[in-house]
């Protein structure tokens, strides 16, 4: 062990905390390292040293760094290795995650189908579309709201309140902000140096970028009509007398805004520079597209400060008023008969 390979060496003696009856095994012996670093050669007790070197070194480091070179030392740590890969195996791994040619088949859906061209679809569909590798969400239509039963998706969806009608992307969210602007009026009077300010009203923007991209061919076409709508909800509806219809839309981001009524702004569609594009005739579009979309927030309560600005569902905000047991209501809060918003300590809050 303690010299080149092929080398006829002479087993040294073992360190002096190793078992004395390991030292009587093995002193003495005559032996010769065989290609994966261990000592072949069989003593009269049928027994190795291959059983013994590699722990024995661990161990004791006996004259490992004096005695061993270089060479020798990575065969050895390198046996060490394979012997722990075995023994992982052995212990049992994450379980075989499959081959996808084993799970999908290809066929050609031409113009006589949904005109697709060649698609993946599970080997068990028949002649359906269906495939495991389609996300539920990208793959919801037009109109719809999300399915049942889908849990790894933050909401985020336009919602068409003229027409009745869901968009709902899965999109990469950055850059979302929050803007609020109150405005106030200054007016300046003689013999002031400064103004006197009136309050006159606040404007709330939302602002995000959204990344989309289909995963399978399965989705996008039904990802191009998703973003065709989304564009419409600038541009109005018309009524019988062709008198336009404003685009008014509820956005949901998670719960931060929960069906918040609102109108799109602004909306600009950008490619990505380094995005592919589809080959098929008739589906020769982006896959990488980048919305960067700005929100003009209306609310659907009184504005007021003690109010309801966030989706929290366990306050509610019952605007200003008087209710028929005397109580008052004072945006979130509700205020006993008699009482005071300023000796009135928390909201009201629901359960």
């Amino acid at each position: 062990l303690y010299g080149d390979i092929g080398k006829e060496i002479k087993a040294p003696a073992l360190s002096p905390i190793t078992h004395q009856s390991v030292q009587s095994l093995l002193g003495g012996l005559d032996a010769e390292i065989d290609e994966e670093g261990n000592i072949s050669l069989l003593d009269q007790s049928n027994e190795t040293w291959k059983d013994l070197s590699l722990a024995q070194v661990k161990n004791n480091k006996l004259y490992f760094n004096e005695q061993i070179d270089e060479p020798t030392r990575k065969k050895l740590t390198a046996e060490l290795h394979r012997k722990n890969k075995i023994a992982v195996k052995q212990l049992g791994g994450i379980g075989d995650p499959g081959r996808l040619s084993n799970a999908f088949t290809q066929k050609v859906d031409d113009k006589a189908g949904s005109g697709l061209g060649t698609i993946k679809t599970d080997l068990a569909g028949g002649d359906g579309y269906k495939s495991m590798a389609v996300d539920r969400v990208n793959s919801t239509p037009y109109g719809h709201d999300l399915p049942e039963g889908v849990s790894d998706y933050i909401k985020f969806k336009f919602k068409d309140l003229v027409n009745n009608k869901f968009i709902i992307f899965r999109a990469l969210l950055s850059g979302v902000s929050d803007s609020i602007s109150p405005e106030w009026n200054g007016t300046r009077y003689i013999g002031r140096p400064d103004q006197v300010y009136t309050y006159t009203g606040v404007e709330r923007k939302i602002s995000l970028s959204c990344d989309i991209y289909p995963k399978t061919i399965q989705e996008f076409p039904i990802r191009l009509e998703k973003l065709n709508y989304l564009v419409g909800l600038c541009y109005p509806s018309y009524a019988e007398n062709n008198r336009m219809i404003a685009p008014f839309i509820n956005l949901t981001i998670g719960d931060m805004l929960n069906q918040a009524p609102g109108f799109l702004d602004s909306l600009s569609v950008e490619v990505n520079d380094t995005t592919t594009w589809e080959t098929d005739e008739g589906l020769q579009f982006p896959k990488h597209i980048t919305c960067q979309c700005s929100y003009t927030y209306i609310g659907n309560h009184q504005p007021s400060m003690l109010g309801l600005h966030y989706g929290l569902n366990w306050l509610e905000d019952k605007g200003y008023g008087v209710n028929t047991d005397g109580s008052k209501n004072v945006g979130t809060f509700k205020v006993a008969d008699g009482g005071d918003i300023i000796e009135t300590p928390a909201p009201f809050r629901i359960g």
